[in-house]
C-alpha cells in the first residue's frame, strides 16, 4: 500500500512536468541474494543530461545511488515490488522516466562444503580407476581443479566436474591437493569464496594387493583436515 500511494504521487509530480519521451532503458533489476554483493546498473535514454536516480521500496540493506547503482546485500527475504525513478531538474529542463519493477530477494544457500573422504579408494596397477568426488551446499553446478603445482598420480586425470579417471601408471601412495568452487565464486571474482581445499590420499597396488603399514594411516587422518 505504501508503494502503491508512492507510485501515484510520483505519477502525479510526473504528469505536472512537460516531459518529452524520456524512459528507463534498462531492464528490471536481477535477484538478489544475502551472502552476495549486489551491483545493478538502471541505465535511461534520451534524457538531455545525466538524471538524478531515486529507489523506493528496495529491500533492507540495499540501496540506489544518485547514479543509478542499486547495491547492498539484502538482509530479509522476500519480492518486492520497487519503484525506480529517474529526475532531471535543471533550468528550464524538466524531464523524468520511472519504472515499477518486482526484485526478489533470496536466503543464502547453504555454506560449500567437500562431502568425499579425503582418503580416496584403493587402485590396481592398470587397472581402470573412477572414483567421483562429492560436495554440496553453495550454488551448483561446482567445479573441481588441482591446486597450482600439484598433480595426481601417473596414469589418472581430474575432470572439471570431480571425476578421477584413468589407468594407474606404477603402484605406490601419492598426495595431491584438489579444491571446490560453485557458480557464485566463479561468478563473482572480486569476492571469491576461497574454496574448500583438502589433501587427497590415493594408493595403488599391484594387481595383487599389498597392504601398507600403519604410516599410510596417519598420513590419512592427516589428510582429513581442511585447509582455508
Amino acid at each position: 500500500m505504501r508503494l502503491h500511494l508512492l507510485g501515484a504521487a510520483v505519477s502525479l509530480v510526473l504528469a505536472a512536468l512537460p516531459l518529452l519521451p524520456q524512459q528507463i532503458a534498462s531492464d528490471c533489476p536481477p535477484p538478489a541474494t544475502g551472502e552476495t554483493p549486489y551491483s545493478f546498473q538502471v541505465t535511461t535514454s534520451q534524457f538531455a543530461r545525466t538524471p538524478v536516480h531515486y529507489g523506493f521500496g528496495l529491500p533492507p540493506g540495499m540501496q540506489m545511488s544518485a547514479a543509478g547503482e542499486i547495491s547492498g546485500r539484502p538482509t530479509t527475504v522476500g519480492e518486492y515490488r520497487i519503484l525506480l525513478l529517474a529526475l532531471l531538474t535543471a533550468g528550464d529542463v524538466r524531464q523524468a522516466a520511472e519504472q515499477i519493477c518486482s526484485l526478489t530477494a533470496r536466503a543464502p544457500a547453504p555454506a560449500l562444503i567437500i562431502v568425499s573422504d579425503s582418503a580416496l579408494p584403493d587402485a590396481s596397477e592398470q587397472i581402470d580407476y573412477r572414483h567421483a568426488l562429492a560436495a554440496q551446499g553453495g550454488s551448483p553446478p561446482y567445479q573441481w581443479a588441482l591446486e597450482i603445482g600439484a598433480a595426481v598420480p601417473e596414469g589418472l586425470a581430474l575432470s572439471a566436474d570431480g571425476l578421477i579417471s584413468g589407468r594407474p601408471a606404477s603402484p605406490g601412495a601419492a598426495e595431491f591437493r584438489i579444491h571446490v568452487r560453485d557458480t557464485q565464486a566463479l561468478s563473482y571474482p572480486l569476492a571469491l569464496r576461497p574454496g574448500l581445499r583438502l589433501y587427497w590420499l590415493f594408493r595403488c597396488s599391484t594387481p595383487t594387493p599389498a597392504r601398507f603399514g600403519s604410516g599410510f594411516g596417519a598420513l590419512a587422518q592427516a589428510g582429513r583436515v581442511a585447509l582455508g
